[in-house]
């Protein structure tokens, strides 16, 4: 699989390990390397005014997730590259919850990544049972970037 990204933020982001999500989320995911996912990161203002126009909710988030897919098979486009989505991240409040969590900036981006890429999959935690199968496939798959190290 392979990850784009784009930083639209002031704030200086590290991703030397995106090469390593990409390997080891295309492993677990069964992900070609015809996928593709973008990543922005957006200032906190943009942040919440996409979580108000997609969640009605009047604040700031750290990750948001745009699928173009509900679940497989993910449809080719005419070049043969499948675009799984859109994943938006706010660093500053990364950061903020990173402190919060006892992590460094980035695992905690990390983590978001790979929840984000989740939710472009299918995978979702609006139930008890989504969110036990989401964390174990997250933990699973930050747990195979540490090891490949």
């Amino acid at each position: 699989m392979k990850i784009e990204t784009e930083n639209k933020t002031k704030k200086s982001v590290v991703l030397g390990f995106i090469s390593d999500i990409e390997r080891a989320a295309g492993d677990i995911l069964s992900l070609g390397s015809n996928v593709k996912a973008s990543i922005f990161f957006l200032p906190t203002v943009k942040m919440k005014k996409l979580n108000w126009e997609n969640r009605r909710i009047a604040d700031t988030t750290d990750v948001l997730s745009f699928p173009l897919y509900n679940k497989k098979p993910y449809k080719p486009d005419a070049e043969g590259a499948v675009v799984l989505g859109d994943i938006m991240i706010d660093p500053f409040f990364a950061s903020k919850k990173a402190k919060e969590n006892k992590m460094t900036e980035q695992e905690e981006t990390i983590f978001l990544i790979v929840h984000g890429l989740l939710h472009l999959c299918g995978f979702d935690h609006d139930t008890n049972k989504k969110e036990i199968r989401m964390n174990n496939m997250t933990e699973r798959i930050i747990r195979n970037i540490h090891n490949a190290k």
